[in-house]
């Protein structure tokens, strides 16, 4: 027997077999994991969980089935056509254009040629440019843009100033003032008018010089659009004089100059688009900042 014994304790420790934890032990570590969760209980802190194997395998399902979808969707898309080059076609529309005014000019009248070239550039700067009048009114209020609502006054004040400088000069010389028989009375028809005018411009997408300029670019919508315009604007040139009498002539006339002076005129005139401007920049600077 001591043999045997000796022979166990020369057993090196790797060797030996593990011993079974007794009972205290085991109680124990049983009291110390209790007193773990009742100390994560009452600090409100949660242990981080292992995500189970279904989890971790849907989400590997998830995302291959996203990347095969994507790479679907990309190889389905047809390849784009390459654009065409339009310099030619430019240069023929161009070279059509002056031979048209030249035949104007010779056949016809210098005039009727000069406004040809007037209208046509001013529709290139309008189609540049992307001005419209629609989107002046309709921006502010739909994106809150309004630098095409600032342009539009800018130009009302170049042209106010251009405008008076001409009907100053007739009236300096004595002859009639050019363009007195646009001066139309205000009166309720005018509102009214009005905001019929800019619910038409604005479903329609494009007032006069706009639905002009897109017809030029092929917009089939705005050629629908346009052909109505000719028929609104036939029947109106024809029960003209009906509310001309009855509606229009209610209201009295307003021309600035005959309530300020010439200069007086202007100022005032000017005032009123300054202070539109500054509305306008600061209601844009707002949107921005509610955007934001």
């Amino acid at each position: 027997m001591t043999d045997i014994n000796n022979n166990q304790e020369n057993v090196s420790p790797e060797m030996r077999k593990p011993r079974r934890p007794s009972r205290e032990n085991v109680e124990t570590e049983t009291q110390k994991t209790e007193g773990e969760t009742q100390v994560s209980e009452n600090t409100g802190e949660r242990k981080p969980r292992r995500p189970s194997r279904e989890s971790v395998t849907n989400n590997d399902t998830s995302q291959t089935q996203s990347t095969r979808s994507s790479r679907r969707s990309s190889s389905s898309r047809p390849p784009r056509k390459p654009k065409k080059n339009q310099i030619p076609i430019g240069i023929a529309v161009l070279l059509g254009m002056i031979i048209f005014t030249i035949y104007l000019s010779i056949t016809v009248s210098g005039h009727l040629a000069l406004f040809f070239v007037v209208g046509s550039a001013f529709g290139m700067i309008l189609q540049r440019a992307r001005f419209c009048f629609t989107a002046s009114m309709r921006d502010p209020y739909l994106t809150g843009s309004t630098s095409v609502t600032r342009a539009a006054l800018i130009a009302f004040a170049i042209t106010s100033i251009g405008f008076t400088a001409i009907k100053y000069g007739y009236f300096r010389a004595g002859l009639p003032i050019p363009g007195m028989g646009f001066v139309a009375p205000i009166s309720v028809a005018t509102a009214v008018g009005a905001i019929i005018f800019g619910i038409g411009m604005v479903i329609a997408g494009g007032c006069a010089s706009g639905t002009l300029m897109r017809v030029g670019e092929g917009f089939h919508m705005n050629m629908l659009v346009f052909f109505f315009f000719m028929v609104g604007s036939l029947w109106g040139a024809y029960d003209f004089g009906f509310w001309k009498r009855n509606f229009m002539l209610a209201g009295p006339s307003v021309f600035l100059p005959d309530l300020f002076g010439w200069a007086g005129g202007l100022l005032v005139n000017l005032l009123i688009i300054a202070i539109l401007y500054v509305l306008a920049d600061k209601w844009e600077k707002r949107k921005n900042a509610n955007s934001h």
